[in-house]
């Protein structure tokens, strides 16, 4: 129920805050091309019951429905203003309408074509066709692979460029998963609040939330982890033991399979581990500092300051970005110091926040406690 609530809650703020961009893409879309301005594709949801998905129309009228696999030569469909969407996957944006729905989440699995069989069998096998389909987790392998094939191309001029591309890439992963998050926790706190709860009894509700996005993290890190795992054994037994094939080898079907199980468990995973860990050590602070503080009468500045604290570390990594660089002809102990040198100056910066904020909202006497 709190995750239906957050869903809610932030998929029709979202909608309100993009209207202009919805009507502006909508605009162009009819002045490049005839034909409805919205598209709607069937999809496989949770229990693998179908309903239709919306979309930005990119495609020409009379383009066949199948998945991209399916459909040959895609870019002699795809309009001009369709490759501009589908570019900054804008054309995703009316995923929201079905979070309204209830058909899909602001954080999940995304929901597969209905003609991509042998996807549905495996997620079916593994049990994810219980979990209801979300966005968030295609907008991170989008970047993910748009990021690993420009570091690719970075890295033949060397490795200070590929390092550019690379952090940049992973930076706005990382970034958006505890921009989520913060946002997911604050809003609900918000929510609450408004509800008339007492605020401090808010840090135990907020504890279901935090369960919901352990629960996205098992099935992202089990299903991404049984599919490269299962991939990497075939390549191994198949390629090299009867083929003779080498080890990652392109030739070998499997080790392709391999690199997007990968893929998926680095990418999904990872973000859904961050995600997880992120909320459960902002709520497990909450809680705490609600149990520790209510008698002193600072029970609402205890558990609001977590939330501060938070705050201040995105826009300190935000800054410490800006601080990793390395010289055009830089080895890999220069990139590891760059990499540390975007670390510590994030590190201070929060230590100071901090420090203030504790000392504002709680008091100077328990800095050491925080």
């Amino acid at each position: 129920m709190t995750k239906r609530i957050f869903d809610l809650f932030f998929s029709i703020i979202l909608l309100v805050i993009l209207a202009p961009l919805f009507v502006v893409t909508g605009i162009l879309i009819k002045l490049d091309s005839l034909g409805p301005v919205f598209f709607k594709q069937k999809r496989v949801g949770k229990d693998n019951k179908t309903f239709m998905v919306y979309k930005f129309r990119s495609m020409s009228v009379g383009t066949p429905d199948g998945a991209k696999e399916d459909l040959g030569e895609e870019n002699s469909y795809i309009t001009r203003v369709g490759k501009i969407i589908r570019r900054f996957t804008i054309d995703e944006l009316p995923n929201l309408f079905n979070v309204v729905r209830g058909e899909i989440s602001l954080v999940g699995p995304r929901p597969p074509h209905y003609t991509q069989y042998n996807l549905i069998k495996m997620r079916t096998e593994v049990g994810i066709h219980k979990v209801k389909p979300g966005i968030a987790g295609y907008a991170g392998m989008n970047v993910s692979i748009r990021a690993n094939v420009r570091t690719a191309a970075a890295a033949k001029k060397g490795l200070s460029q590929a390092l550019h591309v690379a952090f940049q890439g992973g930076s706005v992963n990382g970034l958006a998963v505890v921009g989520l998050s913060l946002v997911g926790v604050s809003g609900l706190f918000l929510f609450f609040s408004y509800m008339g709860i007492e605020d401090m009894k808010i840090p135990h509700l907020l504890i279901g939330f935090g369960f919901g996005a352990s629960l996205v993290s098992l099935f992202a890190r089990v299903g991404g982890g049984i599919y490269t795992k299962a991939a990497d054994v075939g390549a191994d037994l198949v390629g090299k033991i009867e083929a003779g094939i080498p080890e990652d080898d392109p030739r070998n079907p499997a080790v392709i399979a391999d690199n997007v199980g990968d893929n998926v468990g680095d990418v999904a995973g990872m973000g859904a581990d961050l995600y997880e860990s992120y909320i459960g050590s902002i709520v497990a602070t909450m809680a705490l500092g609600a149990a520790a503080f209510i008698k002193l009468g600072l029970g609402l500045q205890s558990i609001t300051v977590p939330l501060l604290i938070a705050a201040v570390g995105v826009i300190a990594s935000i800054i410490g970005t800006f601080f990793v660089r390395a010289g055009e002809e830089a080895e890999q102990g220069a990139l590891l110091r760059a990499l540390r040198a975007g670390i510590y100056i994030s590190t201070l910066l929060v230590a100071i926040a901090s420090y203030y904020m504790v000392k504002h909202a709680l008091g100077v006497n328990y800095i050491v406690v925080w």
